[in-house]
């Protein structure tokens, strides 16, 4: 029988990286509550979940580190070595399809529908999985629903060069994965030292986001095929202080300047804290929680295309039922356009990504953007 790693309460928790991100663009700006007139004890803390929760991407770092991690390990304890080449085709299968669909459907399409701006020289970046290094060379005047896509050349970059990594240091694993957190930190020190003061120096350079991707390939090695036994009071409490250290990084700390020292770091360890609160639970999850983390990969790609929908085509007089009904619409198409790829376009290349696995590979598919 083969030895399976599937754990449920994990697409949960991808999911909730998922609605970090939406937040984050989909709710309403700081200036939309005050020109509102709406009293800052009650906006204060939805902005400090929309500014914090673009460290939903942390979280989908963290998780895919542990799961990629997790999975080449029981690989290597069975098999003795890690077939990097089988490993890559899962990857671009799981990923590939619907990325550069996407991409396409961005750059060609939805310019002739609304007002949009996807350089070729950015459109050429991130199909060649360097985009996030496009946006620290020049974001200024990108306006694409691809834009969000700056995730997946992080992501890629991660599969192409961990499991070779893993195939010749195995030995060297922990001194590796804290190399790498010491060159994030220093690196970032560096450029908050010499002025940089471009958000996407920081926030879209793979160097500067060294640090989840470190802890969370650290936490599969330590636990060695194991999960967390906590009492469920100790994971409510890491999970609840995951989430507020979210919050209070998005009202109190810049992702730029010397508050760059605190808040990446900060973000880590909100992404840890999720994770072993989840890890492991034995709290039945919901079946639609585990579905919507299991498209969560879908629901990443089209997020930004439907919140351009909702607010391009819904107007209302008054401000608040105008937020919250492009804020719905956009949910509900994001969701509705996930879950068409996934049944009928994502579905057969998963399939076909069967024929490259191995004993210890998870049953499903592991990392969604």
């Amino acid at each position: 029988m083969p030895d399976r790693f599937y754990r449920p309460e994990l697409d949960a928790l991808r999911f909730v990286a998922f609605a970090l991100v939406f937040g984050a663009h989909a709710l309403p700006s700081r200036a939309g509550f005050e020109a509102a007139g709406i009293p800052y004890w009650f906006w204060g803390p939805i902005i400090g979940l929309k500014e914090g929760g673009g460290y939903g991407v942390d979280v989908f770092f963290l998780l895919s580190a542990y799961l990629i991690t997790e999975i080449l390990l029981r690989e290597y304890r069975k098999t003795g070595g890690i077939n990097v080449q089988a490993f890559w085709i899962r990857r671009i299968l799981r990923i590939w399809p619907l990325y550069f669909a996407f991409l396409a459907l961005a750059y060609w399409v939805v310019p002739r529908i609304y007002a949009q701006n996807f350089p070729a020289f950015h459109a050429l970046a991130y199909a060649t999985f360097w985009g996030n290094f496009a946006l620290v060379l020049e974001s200024n005047g990108v306006n694409t629903v691809a834009g969000i896509l700056w995730s997946v050349s992080i992501e890629e970059q991660f599969y192409l060069l961990w499991p070779l990594v893993l195939s010749l240091f195995m030995r060297r694993f922990r001194a590796i994965c804290i190399a790498l957190i010491v060159v994030s930190t220093v690196v970032r020190a560096y450029l908050v030292s010499t002025g940089v003061d471009s958000v996407w120096s920081i926030w879209g350079n793979t160097i500067t986001r060294l640090e989840p991707i470190a802890v969370g390939a650290l936490i599969a090695f330590e636990l060695h095929g194991r999960v967390p036994e906590l009492r469920n009071s100790l994971r409510g409490a890491a999970i609840a202080g995951g989430l507020f250290i979210i919050v209070i990084c998005g009202m109190f700390f810049p992702k730029e300047g010397p508050t760059a020292m605190i808040v990446y770091p900060l973000a880590t360890v909100a992404a840890a804290l999720l994770l072993l609160g989840t890890l492991g639970t034995r709290i039945r999850i919901p079946h639609f929680l585990v579905y919507l983390g299991r498209i969560s990969y879908g629901l990443y790609v089209f997020h930004a295309l439907a919140i351009l929908i909702a607010r391009q085509q819904i107007h209302v007089a008054h401000p608040f039922v105008e937020w919250a009904a492009q804020f719905f619409t956009a949910f509900v198409l994001t969701v509705l356009f996930a879950s068409v790829s996934y049944r009928w376009y994502e579905k057969p290349f998963l399939r076909l990504k069967e024929r490259f696995s191995q004993d210890a590979r998870p049953a499903r598919a592991m990392v969604a953007q």
